[in-house]
């Protein structure tokens, strides 16, 4: 959408950072939940490190629960790494940040802008919500809904005149997001035109906003669309101007990131450290924070990496970063348990105790989810058992669990499952999915076929189904049924990893080498830190006979994962087969 908008001269200061600058995909991983996904950002660390999972922790008084702020962060976010090392830093309005004056940074958490009361006179400013040195300047910068005039919002919706404000309140959800940016906006530029800050992170929920309210409208038909089908699209024109207004403020010599994070995000980066019409591959969101840290010469000890190849040259003689030592999570274990322990039996009632349980099950659900979109399946499925252990009637981790002993080949321990489920529906397709693939694998084909077929039947139109049948055709040693099952995965959603991954496995045991390397190299692009597509591609690339290409490939696998066994053994074949070739005798095979 950008590159559209931009090119159709609609956001003259994002298509001007584009032209000048570096860009490009920035990967990010599932769920897409708003406090996990941007403390990664601001941490460099998974979920599982940091330990922000859900949108809510147990409030101190254990009466509940409240939005999720700065105790409960496990890893330090960049803005305090460079406050910590002497480097004026500021964050406006980033997600899980309450309590903005308990950071080392200036920070002006996300509960300033949000607005109270039905006017700005009976909208209090948020208790602790910023430094104590700023609480004055900021309350007179915000603006409330009410006070977004007719024009603004007409802006997005040029018929506001004819919308039945009492059946229709979208315009007060524009004037809302409005409101909220423009807020942002003003603390924003009110610390921007202080040379002294060296840092400034600034996050925006405008589009996220809009995107969620709107989108459906922008290629809809009937009187909505026509009359919300441009308020993207007018929102995208808004962010642009707020960004210009911050970059005129900052002025020309200023190293700018713009980052917009989600499954399948992007990355704009302009100024003197960066690289002029570079192209940036491989970027997650766990490497925006080693970025900037690097900028200021500081490494830090995150899961991320430092993106080189937007950068104007490598970073080089960077120093350690200095520690920030943090308590451990409250969220941590089981919280009614703790609470309980502590000596809260007699005070925690019923629905605070169901409360605080559903905010832990949320939590946990979430780093389950987060650790598959990582790959890493034994721990998802440690964290699911979890759940299971809280709440055993749980409705869906039944099956993501099932989905993780799936990809451990752990067939077997999917029995009960399969069993529970078909107790409980014995329609289930899971369900028949499950026992059929348990008995398939035991070298029980009889029993196998009637729930393999009632599950071919009953999941042709599901994505998940199909790619948990492209797994068992694999295990099976069925490629090609294996190829058909993960191509309809692809054709509803071409960037399914685990799809893309079979894919590519089936292809090359078909002997369909090039194939299985177009898919491995989509799988890396999406998913860079995936050590075992990485080995799989350097065998695709020796089965060409490329093997300087596929000795690269192999070594970052190893790099990735130095135990790698697989890896290492194909690479020892790989120098045998080059010192082979180097002597003019023939290639052995990889």
């Amino acid at each position: 959408m950008v590159h559209a908008l931009a090119d159709a001269g609609a956001l003259p200061n994002l298509h001007r950072l584009l032209e000048g600058g570096a860009s490009g995909a920035l990967a990010g991983f599932a769920p897409s939940q708003r406090e996990m996904l941007w403390t990664s950002i601001a941490t460099g660390c998974r979920p599982s490190r940091h330990g922000i999972s859900t949108s809510v922790e147990v409030r101190p008084d254990t009466g509940g629960v409240q939005p999720i702020g700065h105790r409960s962060w496990r890893a330090p976010a960049f803005w305090d790494i460079l406050a910590r090392a002497g480097i004026r830093s500021a964050a406006i309005g980033w997600p899980a940040t309450r309590r903005g004056a308990e950071w080392l940074a200036a920070v002006i958490d996300d509960s300033f802008a949000l607005p109270g009361g039905r006017d700005f006179e009976s909208w209090p400013l948020p208790p602790d919500c910023a430094p104590p040195a700023l609480r004055s300047a900021l309350r007179e910068l915000r603006i409330h809904p009410a006070d977004i005039a007719a024009p603004d919002v007409a802006a997005f919706v040029p018929d506001l005149a004819a919308v039945d404000q009492a059946a229709d309140r979208r315009l007060v959800q524009i004037a809302h997001m409005l409101a909220e940016a423009a807020t942002v906006q003003a603390a924003a530029m009110q610390l921007a035109s202080d040379e002294s800050w060296q840092m400034l992170a600034v996050h925006y929920r405008l589009l996220d906003h809009a995107q969620r309210g709107f989108q459906r409208f922008k290629a809809g038909t009937g009187a909505d669309a026509r009359r919300y089908g441009g308020v993207v699209d007018a929102a995208y024109r808004f962010q642009d101007m707020l960004i210009g207004g911050l970059l005129d403020a900052c002025g020309g010599d200023t190293d700018v990131m713009i980052v917009s994070a989600g499954p399948r995000g992007a990355l704009i980066a302009h100024g003197p450290s960066f690289a002029r019409d570079g192209i940036v591959h491989d970027a997650t969101v766990l490497d925006i924070a080693p970025t900037i840290l690097a900028l200021f010469g500081l490494e830090s000890v995150a899961d991320g990496r430092v993106v080189n190849d937007m950068l104007a040259a490598p970073v080089a003689r960077l120093r350690p970063a200095p520690r920030i030592e943090l308590s451990e999570s409250p969220n941590d274990g089981d919280l009614v348990a703790s609470l309980e322990a502590l000596g809260y039996r007699d005070t925690l009632s019923p629905a605070q105790r169901q409360t605080i349980r559903e905010a832990e099950l949320a939590s946990l659900l979430n780093l389950a989810e987060s650790e598959i979109a990582f790959g890493t399946w034994r721990e998802a499925a440690g964290l699911l058992r979890r759940v299971l252990a809280l709440s055993p009637g749980h409705e869906t981790a039944p099956l993501l669990l099932a989905r993780c002993l799936v990809l451990l080949d752990e067939w077997e321990a999917c029995r009960p499952i399969a069993v529970a489920l078909l107790a409980r529906d014995p329609e289930s397709l899971w369900g028949h999915l499950l026992q059929g693939a348990i008995f398939a694998v035991a070298g029980d084909a009889a029993r196998a076929a009637p729930h393999l077929a009632q599950a071919r039947k009953r999941g042709a139109s599901n994505a998940l189904a199909q790619l948990q049948l492209g797994l068992l055709a694999l295990r099976l040693g069925d490629a090609a049924a294996a190829e058909k099952h993960f191509r309809a995965v692809i054709a509803r959603d071409p960037e399914v990893i685990e799809a893309l991954h079979g894919l590519a496995l089936a292809c090359r045991a078909q002997g369909k080498t090039a194939a299985a390397e177009a898919f491995l190299r989509q799988v890396v692009a999406q998913r860079f830190h995936f050590p075992r597509a990485h080995y799989q591609l350097g065998l695709a690339l020796a089965d060409q006979g490329r093997i300087a290409e596929a000795t690269h490939a192999l070594r970052t696998a190893l790099q990735q994962d130095p135990a790698l066994e697989e890896a290492q053994q194909a690479l020892r074949r790989l120098v045998q087969a080059q010192i082979a070739l180097d002597r003019g005798g023939s290639t052995p095979p990889a």
